[in-house]
């Protein structure tokens, strides 16, 4: 009894390690994440999927970063974990204008008759 239960951790602790293996490796494959971006830093990124709310920590080049503002949605395609291109999709609905982003609506006055 003590050897089949000792073969049986063996044997789990085998189908666990090789499975922990696969995802990584899946991981590390290209991939494409559409979703909300939920920090920005020096030379890293998070993303928020829309699909699954798993949450995506990139390596950028800082060039890849000039324009990424947090709440902003993006497709971002990745390889090994790097991020390789980044499509801007908009802003979220609830999200502040930036300065660029304003402008003054003038109405002009209806003429009195």
């Amino acid at each position: 009894m003590r050897k089949l239960s000792l073969g049986f951790i063996v044997a789990a602790l085998f189908v666990f390690l090789t499975g922990t293996q696969l995802n990584s490796f899946a991981e590390n494959l290209s991939q494409t994440i559409i979703g909300q971006v939920t920090m920005v830093g020096d030379r890293m990124l998070k993303i928020k999927e829309d699909g699954t709310q798993r949450e995506y920590e990139l390596k950028a080049t800082p060039s890849q970063l000039v324009n990424v503002i947090s709440g902003y949605r993006v497709e971002a395609k990745t390889t090994d974990g790097n991020l390789s291109s980044l499509t801007m999709l908009g802003m979220p609905m609830k999200a502040a204008p930036e300065p660029f982003q304003r402008w003054t609506v003038i109405i002009k006055p209806s003429p009195t008759q």
